[in-house]
């Protein structure tokens, strides 16, 4: 994943009250990449990672949604990992 590059999944539905998990591998470690969730037409809850994501995020409005990262690292990443919706 290139420099000043985003990705995202397909969008998903999710209810209030559920929750999105994410584990990502980032290498090599950097800073200034984000990862999260975004609402369709609403708003973003991310975190800043740097080598290994292991979060839960809590839905607090039904709608669709994606999974996301962006690199503003200064350098070429590789992202692995995988998402429970």
């Amino acid at each position: 994943m290139g420099n000043n590059t985003s990705k995202q999944t397909r969008e998903f539905s999710k209810t209030s009250g559920s929750t999105v998990f994410i584990y990502a591998k980032i290498g090599p470690t950097v800073k200034n990449v984000t990862i999260g969730i975004k609402k369709t037409g609403g708003g973003k809850k991310y975190i800043n990672a740097t080598s290994i994501v292991n979060r839960t995020f809590k839905i607090t409005e039904a709608g669709k949604y994606r999974i996301f990262v962006n690199n503003k690292s200064g350098k070429t990443i590789t992202v692995k990992g995988n998402y429970r919706r």
